[in-house]
């Protein structure tokens, strides 16, 4: 998307269609800019920052829904050797569920990185090719 030239965004701020952090996740994928699998990890990380936010005192990451959610998140990495060795070198604790997530979410960084490095900007007549040939005017 364009950056809005003025203070406020209609989309984005206060009460707009895509001012939540949930929101944001479901466009993407709906517009085919992630897959699936990153969907499930970024709600699951929404949801245990949700509970950090909303939480005065008490929240760790190491107990409760937050380390049952850490343990989902990390399934698709516990056996990927460049996961380990990222925690190895960058993390002191690698058996600690603040570890995982933290390397999780440095992880899902870089796969948003590349999604938004890999996205053009279409012109109007390249996005015109992409509609249904019926609805196409004859050049």
């Amino acid at each position: 998307m364009s950056p809005n030239p003025t203070g406020t965004d209609e989309l984005l701020d206060g009460d707009a269609p895509l001012s939540t952090f949930s929101a944001r996740i479901n466009l993407v994928y709906r517009l085919g800019l992630i897959q699936p699998d990153l969907v499930r990890e970024l709600h699951l990380v929404r949801k245990i920052r949700n509970v950090f936010a909303h939480e005065l005192t008490g929240a760790t990451l190491n107990e409760g829904s937050h380390k049952d959610r850490i343990k989902e998140l990390l399934i698709p990495f516990q056996n990927n050797e460049a996961f380990k060795k990222l925690r190895k070198v960058y993390f002191k604790d690698v058996d600690d569920p603040s570890t995982n997530f933290k390397a999780i979410v440095a992880l899902l960084i870089l796969r948003l990185e590349n999604v938004l490095e890999s996205t053009t900007t279409l012109s109007n007549k390249d996005a015109c090719k992409l509609l249904p040939e019926i609805m196409r005017a004859k050049e």
